[in-house]
């Protein structure tokens, strides 16, 4: 009943205010557009259409109809300047030449607004209302196209001005087109020609980039097709034609894509970046640094879904593009990488600022500033493209390269095989002729040999007697020497154990890897080979050096497991130097010398002494290096050989 009773009074108010309204003068700030055949189309915002705010979003077209609010028109218009907390009411005449052969409409480029009301006083006195937007399914509007287009028929009473109401909670543009249907037509045909160019490009670089990767198997090439897709998304919703070919049916899909993709776009082109940057230039700080960036961009997409930013400010876009040229450029003056890269970052953040510029109203509205944006799109990706194939170029210059000095070396190889032959055949002639001087002189020598033959069965018998003697002498020379190394091995364990052994000395001993492990496998299985799992005490070698399989349970032991040495990641050779330093000369040197002398940190050095000073605690194996315990696994070693 309560909103029976209201629509009564507002009809009631409607009809006494008409004749007032039909009987008032028209209003300086009414305007009328004059279409007539000499202009093809006037494009106008809000410089030239008087508008009204209703910031309370009731305003019904009867109510302002009985309020006739004050219509005006802006200075200067630019779309951040757009109220996304208020309705703008737009009233305007049209006046159409009777003589003009061509039939006109009116075109709304942004697709972004939500909804769109217009009211069309007809011939008959009635009114026709047209409903469109992009909260409205796609299938509403009149005309099948990305743009809103309201037709200027015949029955529209042109005497009387028309209302659009506009109801966005995103800044739209509000730039309106009145244009012939030819006009209208030509250009549309037109433009979906430049968008089937536009992604068919952008499929036909998918493609070649999945062929690339099948064949070179890049994950770059992956990176790259990921963002081609997204861009062309991004670019699609842009358009207009995603929501009119991809979602016509799910006008919800448009109040989020715009902020996502724009995320998307940020995220992809980073994750490009960092995959074609060679991998040597990966430092810690470009990591960090890649990693703000993609906290920055999740950050921006939260507040754009929040409602802090504006969804369609490709806020994103402008805080990722700057960082990855600067890192691009300081990279490219190291490397060799393709100047491409740069390129597309630089195409890609002039659209952004040409957009910009626009949003606030700096540069005109004009076929240029609109398309700017997506001219630099495709300008990127192209860019993208030669830089993946000039990419492609110096790897293979780099194979030819390499192709080229195998070739100079195996000529290099070849000359010398022939130089070697031919001093073999020069070897093979003077050999023959020393052969026939030899002979001569063996067929010469003989008779002296058989003549000294008799002579030297004497002095044979003479040299055994001597051998004799020889052999007991040889024995005791063997027992003095043997005595000799048992002082000298004396005298080295005490310079091991009493004084301190340098880095270089006991480098001597113990020069790499191979050799520790060797002594730790000598001490740790001196006794034999004994399981932990189980206790089996048989064993077996395996493929790997230094480890023992289990005969029984078949666990496999390393020579490292269960000794001070387990799970160190620094060099082998330091940690015995530490292992020896802690146990036998714990005071020759500080953690600071320590430090200097391994090239090591002194929280590593630290921990380690830690470890080698809790090891019997701990029940881990340290090494002994004793001459005793030497001598004995030596001795060992000489049983089992």
């Amino acid at each position: 009943m309560k909103k029976l009773h209201r629509n009564i009074i507002t009809i009631i108010a409607f009809i006494l205010a008409t004749p007032l309204m039909l009987s008032a003068e028209v209003r300086p700030n009414e305007v009328v557009i004059g279409l007539d055949d000499s202009i093809q189309q006037q494009l106008l915002n809000l410089e030239s259409i008087p508008y009204w705010k209703d910031s309370t979003r009731l305003i019904s077209y009867e109510e302002m109809l009985v309020r006739n609010p004050k219509f005006d028109v802006t200075d200067h218009y630019s779309k951040a300047d757009y109220d996304n907390e208020a309705n703008y009411w737009l009233k305007f005449k049209v006046n159409i030449d009777h003589n003009s052969a061509k039939h006109w409409l009116i075109e709304i480029y942004d697709q972004k607004i939500q909804e769109i009301f217009v009211f069309l006083p007809l011939l008959d006195g009635s009114l026709k209302k047209e409903i469109m937007g992009a909260s409205h399914p796609y299938a509403k509007r009149r005309y099948d196209h990305k743009n809103f287009v309201i037709p200027l028929t015949h029955d529209i009473d042109f005497s009387k001005p028309i209302f659009v109401k506009i109801n966005s909670n995103k800044k739209v543009d509000l730039h309106m087109n009145f244009r012939s249907i030819n006009r209208f037509v030509q250009y549309s045909t037109k433009e979906y020609l430049w968008f089937g160019l536009q992604y068919g490009a952008f499929i036909i670089m998918a493609v070649y980039s999945l062929l690339l990767w099948t064949s070179i198997r890049d994950f770059k090439y992956i990176a790259y097709i990921g963002h081609i897709v997204v861009v062309c998304l991004y670019s699609m919703t842009n358009d207009g034609v995603a929501f009119q070919f991809l979602w016509p049916k799910t006008p919800a899909i448009n109040t989020f894509i715009n902020a996502f993709l724009s995320f998307a776009v940020s995220l992809t082109v980073t994750n490009f970046i960092r995959e074609v940057v060679d991998k040597k230039y990966l430092t810690r700080s470009y990591h960090i640094a890649i990693n703000v960036l993609f906290g920055i961009q999740f950050l921006v997409l939260v507040l754009t879904i929040m409602g802090e930013v504006p969804s369609e400010g490709r806020l994103s876009l402008v805080i990722t593009l700057p960082v990855l040229l600067f890192g691009l450029t300081s990279i490219y003056r190291k490397s060799t990488m393709s100047p491409y890269y740069i390129m597309g970052i630089s195409f890609l953040l002039i659209g952004c600022i040409i957009w910009y510029m626009k949003w606030y109203g700096v540069i005109p509205h004009n076929f240029f500033t609109f398309y700017g944006f997506r001219m630099s799109v495709i300008a990127e990706m192209l860019a993208f493209s030669f830089a993946l194939y000039d990419t492609l170029r110096l790897l293979k210059e780099s194979e030819h390269q390499a192709q080229r000095k195998l070739l100079n070396q195996q000529r290099i190889t070849e000359l010398m095989h022939e130089q070697v032959i031919e001093e073999q055949k020069k070897n093979i002639e003077l050999s023959n002729k020393v052969n026939e001087e030899l002979e001569q002189k063996v067929k010469e020598r003989t008779e002296e040999l058989q003549k000294r033959e008799m002579q030297l069965e004497e002095l044979n018998q003479q040299l055994s007697q001597r051998a004799e003697k020889l052999g007991k002498t040889n024995y005791k020379l063997d027992v003095t020497n043997y005595n000799l190394k048992d002082e000298i091995k004396k005298v080295i364990e005490k310079r091991f154990i009493n004084q301190v052994v340098t880095l270089t000395e006991f480098q001597d001993l113990f020069p790499d890897a191979t050799a520790c492990k060797r002594y730790l496998a000598k001490q740790k299985w001196s006794n034999g080979f004994k399981c932990k799992q189980c206790g089996n005490c048989s064993g077996s070698k395996t493929g790997q050096t230094f480890t023992m399989r289990c005969t029984k349970c078949g666990y496999v032991d390393s020579v490292t497991s269960n000794t001070v040495f387990h799970g160190v990641k620094f060099d082998l050779t330091k940690a015995f130097y530490l292992s020896y330093i802690t146990l036998y000369q714990p005071g020759a040197y500080r953690n600071i010398e320590l430090s200097e002398m391994l090239n090591m940190s002194r929280n590593t050095i630290s921990k380690f002494k830690t470890k080698v000073k809790e090891a019997k605690e701990n029940k881990l194996l340290i090494p002994n290096f004793t001459i005793e315990e030497n001598n004995t696994i030596e001795i060992d070693e000489k049983k089992q050989a």
